[in-house]
């Protein structure tokens, strides 16, 4: 997004970045975001001198000037009550003009999660590894000395172990149907551009269809990202 700002020429720029800014691995995400953006100014917003172990390890960056700035005592930090009742509004009015978009597996990229990278199994195979384990597997993806499960309900490690045994594939790797319930999604279009999110209704595991709630249209979804939060208000949406 910068990248396409630069290019088209904007004055100014402002990246507004998460209040993860404390211990190495935030202090490691900040300093990776600062390499990409290469800015003219960091702008650093503390209580006292929080701030300071990832300002120091700035020292050497010449091209930007850094900036210091105390937070007001008035300014108080919101409960994480009232953070996750910001979100769900935020949410609802972003999804007040959604509509249920259907996606076909086949037809999209499935990324952050278990399933989209090997060969959908066929209605026999299925059949043959619900028999297995006496448990049924509503999908399953062959892929190269491992297969990937969607189970109706998780199996034991001596239910894997059994599978691999027979199948032969030292990897037999499992993740929960209801992993899909509700989860929110970006969703971009065939350039890689996040063009929008959207939340999971339903997922058709015999007709490889996944229901989406979201005002994106279903013709421009090309890549659906599993995020790892999950909204049950979706659920309830007509």
């Amino acid at each position: 997004m910068v990248d396409r700002c630069r290019a088209a020429d904007v004055d100014l720029v402002i990246v507004d970045t998460t209040g993860f800014a404390c211990g190495p691995s935030a202090r490691a995400l900040k300093i990776a975001k600062i390499d990409l953006l290469q800015p003219d100014h960091i702008i650093a917003v503390q209580h006292t001198d929080e701030m300071e172990p990832l300002l120091r390890r700035l020292r050497g960056i010449e091209q930007c000037t850094i900036h210091r700035i105390t937070r007001r005592r008035e300014v108080q930090r919101k409960s994480r009550s009232q953070r996750q009742q910001h979100r769900e509004m935020r949410f609802s009015h972003y999804f007040d003009h959604a509509e249920q978009r259907d996606c076909h597996m086949d037809e999209v990229n499935l990324q952050n999660c278990l399933i989209g990278g090997g060969q959908p199994a066929k209605p026999s195979e299925l059949d043959y590894l619900s028999k297995i384990v006496d448990v049924s597997i509503r999908y399953a993806e062959w892929s190269h000395r491992s297969v990937m499960l969607i189970p109706e309900h998780l199996l034991s490690t001596m239910q894997i172990q059994m599978l691999s045994d027979h199948l032969s594939r030292p990897m037999v790797y499992q993740q929960s149907q209801h992993f899909y319930d509700g989860r929110l999604v970006g969703l971009c279009n065939a350039t890689g551009e996040t063009v929008g999110i959207g939340s999971i209704r339903s997922v058709d595991w015999e007709q490889h269809r996944i229901s989406l709630v979201t005002p994106v249209a279903s013709e421009i979804i090309r890549t659906i990202k599993m995020g790892d939060y999950v909204w049950a208000s979706s659920q309830e949406r007509p």
